[in-house]
């Protein structure tokens, strides 16, 4: 018995090289894409995660004005465990808080939302953080919210910008 299969050349391994530098450059072109893409996965995961964070940040903040019972002191402990748990997980993957609270205001860090006269601190010194912001891989990726100081304004100024202000009568 004769069997076909014997006389079958086996094909040729892809594992060949590739021939033209063209070609490696392409394949680079495909592995930096796939590690960028990648990349923006992990960092749009992370940013999921700093926004519920943030909500049971809101749920503690909340319930801390409210008299609660001990069976909601006790649910509220266990939200409590899970942000921390929320925080620690971000922290291994290397994301850093931005210290904010009490520095001069940085527009790479900082996102203002509002102004508070505020006699102890300088202007243009972050007097409330809304939001925490948040660093990864040298970049941010998240800018902090926050309030910052304004200068006191003088009542003794006029406020009357017209053509006739500071003219007497």
């Amino acid at each position: 018995m004769s069997d076909e299969t014997d006389n079958v050349e086996p094909a040729a391994a892809p594992t060949e090289e590739p021939s033209t530098t063209g070609e490696i450059d392409r394949l680079e072109r495909l592995v930096r894409e796939e590690r960028s893409a990648r990349e923006e996965r992990e960092q749009a995961l992370l940013v999921h995660i700093i926004g519920i964070i943030d909500g049971l940040g809101r749920l503690e903040r909340a319930a801390d004005r409210e008299h609660l019972d001990e069976s909601a002191t006790r649910i509220l402990d266990r939200f409590k465990l899970i942000r921390r748990r929320a925080e620690n997980l971000i922290e291994k993957e290397g994301v850093q808080k931005i210290n904010s609270l009490g520095l001069p205001v940085n527009p790479e860090l900082h996102h203002v939302i509002d102004t508070r006269i505020d006699p102890e601190s300088g202007v243009d010194t972050i007097v409330e953080v809304e939001e925490d912001g948040y660093l990864f891989a040298g970049g941010v990726l998240r800018p902090a919210t926050v309030i910052i100081a304004a200068a006191e304004t003088s009542n003794a100024q006029s406020t009357d910008d017209g053509p006739d202000a500071g003219e007497e009568d």
